[in-house]
């Protein structure tokens, strides 16, 4: 499973609402987060949904379908008030601090996108070939996590401190789906089943190792010391790339260790 670790000075907010929704098109594609409406109902996109992904659709498990239910259609008879925004998390000031230092306030958040590539097996004994023959996916499962942050200063004659900063780590996962004919067959699925759970649990620790990597590098913004105006930005991001580093090697020992999930069950014939 290729691992791919991006760093990023920039982040963005998603908020959805359940007024208003477009009505479904089927020759479309929807990112998380988009809301739809289809047959009287609104629905969410959980992560990104394609053409195939029709809402409502009936499925054995909540994980094959990237549509969220909402509600129906009812529209309010007054507006909606606008919802209270959300404290940023801040981390424990340390109990005892430096001599006239406040620590920064640090906002931590982290996102996982699943997308799907269809398989196509006529019997359970096709799915290992099915899976074979996208060389996209040479491990049959994928995840990229990237990391990102920014930061802002307190400066004071010359120097500068951190005054509040914001870390978050994306994942998006790559795995396979059947597709509805393969699905059809109920001793395709059940086998496709528990393979998918055995690969989605190895690709979820993937995802950890970028979740530690975006913690320590929030840990080490909270504690960096006030320097040069001058140099603390590039300070802080090359220690935060050595963090990255650190972390795609652990990530890249794990697949040795396991064979790429080979000791811990990932295993299909």
């Amino acid at each position: 499973m290729d691992i791919t670790k991006v760093a990023a000075l920039a982040l963005s907010l998603l908020s959805v609402s359940i007024q208003a929704a477009p009505i479904y098109n089927e020759t479309q594609s929807y990112q998380q987060g988009s809301q739809v409406e289809h047959l009287g109902n609104i629905y969410q996109a959980k992560w990104w949904a394609g053409t195939e992904d029709i809402p409502g659709a009936p499925v054995q498990h909540e994980w094959q379908t990237p549509w969220k239910l909402l509600g129906q259609v009812t529209p309010p008879t007054e507006p909606l008030p606008e919802p209270d925004p959300e404290p940023p998390i801040t981390p424990e000031v340390p109990t005892e601090p430096l001599e006239n230092r406040v620590g920064p306030e640090i906002t931590y958040s982290e996102l996982e996108n699943l997308r799907y590539y269809l398989i196509d097996p006529d019997t359970p004994d096709d799915i290992a070939y099915a899976l074979s023959q996208d060389d996209t996916v040479p491990m049959h499962g994928r995840t990229d996590y990237n990391v990102a942050w920014k930061y802002e200063y307190a400066k004071s004659d010359g120097i500068c401190s951190i005054a509040n900063a914001e870390v978050k780590v994306t994942t998006h996962y790559v795995m396979p789906k059947l597709t509805l004919r393969a699905a059809a067959n109920i001793d395709t699925q059940t086998k496709f089943n528990a393979y998918y759970d055995k690969l989605m649990a190895h690709e979820q620790n993937h995802h950890g190792f970028g979740v530690q990597a975006a913690q320590e590098i929030e840990q080490l913004i909270f504690a960096w010391d006030p320097e040069s105006c001058q140099t603390i930005g590039n300070s802080i991001n090359s220690a935060a790339y050595k963090v990255l580093d650190k972390y795609g090697e652990q990530n890249r020992i794990y697949d040795d260790e396991t064979n790429h999930g080979y000791t811990e069950g990932v295993v299909i014939h």
